[in-house]
């Protein structure tokens, strides 16, 4: 695969963490106005159940990206091209997501400056932590991998 398809998939992957990541975040309120969950039971289980999704997709499935990544990359190693195609994917599907779920769950009624620092802070903050989990999947495949060009090893042998 080449450096492109890479960075392509890190996008699509990142694009997904964002847009579960801000599902993770309203999923009680989702499931308060539109599923009917009533009791604190059922909205527990529905927070937890989409917190493990968020963290199987956002830190490990990020991970994993980072780690094949490498491959993908080969020589070029273009790896802060990775860093800000994860960031601006997990930032435009968080981005994405908070605009489309703002009619539903009648966000408008908040103070235009208030709603604004809201999605900028969780834009920024699933960017970084998706570029984080990309970049930490990038050096462990460094590592702890043998098989890598001698040029791109980075620990003594």
């Amino acid at each position: 695969m080449s450096s492109r398809n890479a960075l392509v998939v890190g996008f699509l992957v990142a694009v997904a963490a964002g847009v579960v990541a801000v599902l993770s975040r309203y999923s009680t309120t989702i499931g308060f106005e539109y599923f009917g969950l009533e009791t604190t039971a059922e909205l527990s289980a529905l927070a937890i159940g989409t917190n493990l999704l968020t963290l199987l997709v956002e830190p490990l499935g990020v991970f994993v990206v980072g780690v094949v990544a490498v491959r993908w990359l080969g020589e070029s190693g273009s790896y802060a091209a990775f860093a800000v195609v994860l960031f601006l994917g997990a930032a435009i599907g968080s981005a994405v997501c908070q605009f489309a779920l703002r009619g539903l769950l009648d966000a408008a009624s908040e103070p235009l400056g208030r709603l604004a620092l809201g999605y900028l802070e969780v834009t920024v903050g699933t960017g970084l932590r998706v570029a984080v989990a990309g970049l930490a999947g990038v050096g462990a495949r460094y590592a702890f991998t043998d098989d890598l060009p001698p040029a791109r090893r980075t620990r003594a042998d």
